[in-house]
């Protein structure tokens, strides 16, 4: 066989064999953020259906005592705060943790007037249930998934979805467990921790 022709076969067929295979890259991983993974413990997800459509999904994150020490040593890392800035940051963080049981939630519906916490007719009431009833949380916040504590380290698709951030007097929340309800002419949305 020529050697010629054995050379240039062999072109041919890298030619073919590497426009066959395809490199694709759907995003660079540069480094894990651990943020994720703190906000996943603390997020609970729960959906309400009706007659077969989905009218609400909901996660939300508890930012209890844990989250805000790990988000502190977070930004720590990140910011490279010093000895005054992490006393103060710290010092913030105990103070409001004492003053209220904090939510971020995140809402998707299909029907956008069923996605409103804080405007003038709120679609949905919000309450932590305790055994001796109800308490009622203060005017959700509206606020943009980037002014979170944690930023956009969350665990769940953030498309699509209305923030809030929900403060629930703590003084009224004997310690236990933490069940966090939306309630609506349609029903209702419960989720819970098990420790605060």
């Amino acid at each position: 066989m020529n050697l010629k022709k054995l050379k240039g076969s062999f072109l041919i067929f890298f030619l073919l064999a590497s426009s066959c295979s395809s490199f694709s890259f759907d995003r660079m991983e540069l480094g894990a953020d651990p943020m994720v993974d703190h906000v996943a413990q603390w997020t609970r997800s729960a959906r309400l259906y009706h007659q077969f459509d989905t009218t609400i999904i909901v996660d939300v994150t508890y930012y209890s005592a844990w989250l805000r020490e790990k988000t502190v040593k977070w930004r720590t890392d990140s910011q490279r705060l010093g000895p005054e800035e992490i006393a103060r940051l710290q010092m913030e963080q105990q103070e409001e943790n004492d003053q209220y049981a904090q939510f971020y939630v995140a809402i998707y519906t299909t029907d956008s007037e069923w996605s409103r916490l804080s405007k003038g007719d709120p679609a949905w009431t919000v309450f932590v249930q305790t055994p001796e009833g109800p308490v009622f949380s203060e005017t959700p916040v509206k606020i943009r998934q980037e002014t979170m504590p944690w930023g956009n380290s969350v665990p769940y698709d953030p498309r699509f979805r209305s923030f809030y951030r929900v403060d629930v007097p703590r003084a009224k929340i004997a310690p236990g467990e933490m069940k966090l309800v939306l309630s609506s002419l349609l029903g209702e949305v419960a989720v819970s921790w098990d420790k605060q």
